[in-house]
């Protein structure tokens, strides 16, 4: 993640407040957001960050979705799981609507991390991750986030309350 934590200047990045106690997050975090895309398909990378103090980035978690497989399936899953559910096959692929308010929704993976006293949570938001992953729809594209009381973009934490072991 070298890369991306020198191109991290460069992306769309949302920090927390910094942390004065240490902060136990354990579970899934989540990520819905609100976009207008001007392509009916597209991705999103989320990096979940631990800031230091000094700026260091640390990678805690990541997830992804491609436009296309935003669609979540209320029954059929072949397995039990506490995260939407979706099959990734060709017939359940639905277009993104070309510069209209969507939501997608996802998740990270598991995480199990606890934020020190003076650092911050920093979420990263690209459309892209040549390094790891192949380009979705015409590159470059540019999708616009919304985050107004009508549409509001959020990461959903699992942080645990109370005394730390």
């Amino acid at each position: 993640y070298d890369t991306l934590i020198q191109q991290s200047k460069d992306l769309l990045s949302y920090a927390s407040p910094v942390a004065s106690e240490p902060v136990d997050i354990i579970g899934i975090p989540e990520v819905s957001l609100w976009l207008k895309s001007p392509q009916p398909d597209g991705a999103c990378y989320a990096y979940l960050m631990d800031e230091s103090p000094q700026g260091t980035l640390s990678v805690m978690r990541q997830g992804q979705l491609r436009f296309i497989h935003r669609t979540e399936m209320q029954a059929g899953a072949p397995y039990r799981d506490v995260v939407p559910y979706r099959s990734f096959s060709s017939k359940d692929q639905i277009p993104m609507p070309v510069d209209e308010p969507t939501e997608i929704h996802f998740a990270l993976s598991p995480i199990s991390w606890q934020l020190k006293p003076g650092h911050r949570v920093r979420l990263l938001l690209c459309g892209s991750e040549r390094n790891h992953f192949s380009l979705v729809g015409q590159q470059p594209f540019t999708a616009q986030l919304l985050r107004t009381s009508q549409y509001p973009s959020l990461l959903s934490l699992p942080v645990i309350k109370g005394e730390t072991p």
